[in-house]
């Protein structure tokens, strides 16, 4: 599992980003953060299938992108700022719901092909 939230400190993501090499997770949390650069899609680019959740929340960064990302449970992502890019090029199959909401400074262009893949979302 990969959890991040307010008290990371930018060497413990840094070095989470270092560290991670799995291509499979069990579940994917990160809040309340400011990550900076490309840390967060170094640290999830990696990663291919994500057994349980995706939930994104309360969070300034500028790129959300899971480029090998084939499948997830739910995803979900609320109150994102300054996100220039939300990628997720691969994601065919989510077996839950699909949520995007409160995505502040998000531009239409950032979002028109952010999943060209998905086909199901097995949730209501």
């Amino acid at each position: 599992n990969i959890s991040i939230d307010a008290t990371a400190t930018v060497s413990e993501i840094s070095n989470l980003v270092a560290s991670h090499t799995a291509n499979t997770v069990g579940s994917i949390t990160i809040s309340s953060a400011v990550i900076t650069g490309t840390q967060l899609d170094s640290l999830l680019q990696s990663i291919d299938t994500v057994q349980g959740d995706i939930r994104l929340t309360n969070l300034i960064v500028d790129s959300i992108s899971m480029p090998n990302l084939t499948s997830s449970g739910s995803l979900y992502i609320s109150s994102c700022q300054s996100v220039t890019t939300l990628a997720f090029g691969s994601l065919g199959f989510v077996n839950g719901t699909l949520t995007l909401r409160l995505m502040y400074s998000l531009s239409g262009s950032a979002v028109s092909n952010s999943f060209p893949m998905l086909q199901t979302v097995s949730g209501e």
